[in-house]
């Protein structure tokens, strides 16, 4: 697909663009909307059409959103004969001289020609693990600053622009003669987020009570674009549970990495669970990973309700897709790797009754591989190909923790792979596969 044909299916789904007219005239789009507003830019001027999918998405969305908030009324037909030299009168147009510095989510003019210019306006960037695994360039040794939080969010580093959210890549530090200190990075990105609004001198985070979906929620307030960022610091997040959790009669805080924009705490015996992940359920561009979390002094984990919570079905769901998403982006780009990495099992999303899950499948065929972490796996034993041969063919599913258990000689923890995976030498002999079979009813 062209660059500027993609550019038209991310702006046909762009909500600000809900019900506009969006017209491809070369290399720009040129866009109407439904108040009677026009705005035009060239995105292949304006974006980097090597970066990943993933960051050009983001990035567009963000120009998009720009241009219709700077977007101009159509002059009459009068003016419109007045002066032809100015060029297009009909539309505002993004400034592409101003964006010529843009990098990945927003515009800045910004001085990054030292490292210590740019050091001094380092913020973290709170993202799924598909926004960084997307970032790898294997050919040239290279991606976005990042670390896990979690199996499946991770944190990042950014240059603060006054228009411009840049992440930034090993490469951009070896340019600037920064050290290879990613600690050093992280510890001053921690230190401008909690110094980003001052109360009486001291380093604070502001959190607002709210309602969301019948909720009561506690909202990170700011600053601006950065309330996900606050997932990454985990000594704050362990101060507003102690906070939440002595002001509601020792309740669990729950916390929210939604989007960019949205991250909040919500009690666990909150009556309005359901509801409100299932409005977090219909998405946005901008999604991280909408599920709960409990933090702890160790960091971060998922919190799973028992089956028959009310809220376990809608957030089974979303579990299921959120990571399915992530899945298939380190799948494609694992294909890209120099790595030999056998066969790449896929995760696949299937439905138990009226809950979500996740399940893989493994094939006597596929050799040496890999699978990704889900709740259920299949074995396959293929039917020989030799009509002299017996009939050997098998199946059993069974939760993939039980698997590894019974069959742990065959599946062992991959490492130094995020999202988690877990590697496969051959397939199970008759009588891991009865083991196996046995064990099918298992539920730990």
């Amino acid at each position: 697909m062209d660059f500027i044909d993609w550019a038209f299916d991310v702006a046909a789904a762009h909500p600000d663009l809900k019900g506009a007219f969006i017209n491809v005239d070369d290399d720009w789009l040129d866009i109407l909307l439904p108040d009677g507003r026009t705005f035009r830019f060239r995105p292949g001027h304006m974006i980097d059409e090597s970066k990943p999918e993933p960051v050009r998405r983001e990035l567009l969305d963000r120009l998009i959103s720009i241009g219709a908030a700077k977007a101009e009324s159509a002059p009459s037909d009068e003016n419109l004969a007045v002066d032809h030299s100015l060029g297009d009168p009909a539309s505002a147009e993004l400034d592409e001289d101003e964006a010529s510095t843009l990098s990945d989510e927003r515009r800045a003019p910004l001085d990054t020609s030292s490292g210590e210019s740019v050091l001094a306006h380092v913020m973290p960037i709170v993202r799924s693990a598909d926004y960084f695994v997307a970032s790898h360039d294997h050919a040239h040794d290279d991606s976005m600053i990042y670390v896990p939080l979690t199996p499946f969010v991770g944190a990042g580093i950014a240059i603060d622009g006054q228009d411009l959210i840049t992440p930034m890549y090993f490469s951009d530090a070896e340019r600037l003669g920064l050290p290879n200190d990613i600690v050093g990075f992280f510890q001053q990105a921690l230190m401008h987020l909690r110094t980003s609004d001052l109360t009486d001198g001291q380093p604070s985070v502001q959190v607002q009570p709210g309602k969301l979906a019948g909720a009561h929620i506690f909202e990170f307030a700011g600053p601006p674009s950065y309330q996900s960022s606050w997932f990454m610091d985990v000594d704050m997040a362990l101060t507003v549970a102690e906070s939440l959790s002595s002001k509601n009669d020792d309740g669990l805080p729950l916390f929210v990495p939604a989007s960019r924009d949205l991250t909040f705490v919500v009690m666990a015996d909150d009556p309005s669970l359901a509801p409100l992940f299932q409005y977090l359920s219909r998405g946005a561009s901008d999604m991280i990973y909408p599920l709960p979390h409990v933090v702890t002094d160790d960091g971060w984990s998922e919190w799973i309700p028992m089956s028959d919570h009310p809220a376990a079905r809608i957030l089974s769901k979303i579990r299921a897709r959120s990571r399915a998403k992530i899945y298939s982006v380190q799948e494609r780009e694992m294909r890209t790797w120099p790595n030999d990495f056998g066969t790449l099992a896929p995760f696949e999303v299937v439905r138990n009754g009226a809950f979500t899950s996740s399940s893989t499948h493994w094939t006597s065929t596929d050799g040496f591989g890999s699978i990704p972490d889900t709740d259920y796996i299949e074995f396959v034993r293929e039917r020989s190909p030799y009509p002299w041969e017996a009939d050997t063919s098998g199946y059993v599913r069974l939760r993939a923790q039980v698997a590894r258990d019974v069959w742990h000689e065959g599946i062992s923890p991959m490492h130094n792979v995020w999202p988690p995976r877990w590697n496969i030498n051959g397939f199970p002999d008759d009588a891991h596969m009865s083991a196996l079979k046995e064990a099918s009813t298992r539920e730990f």
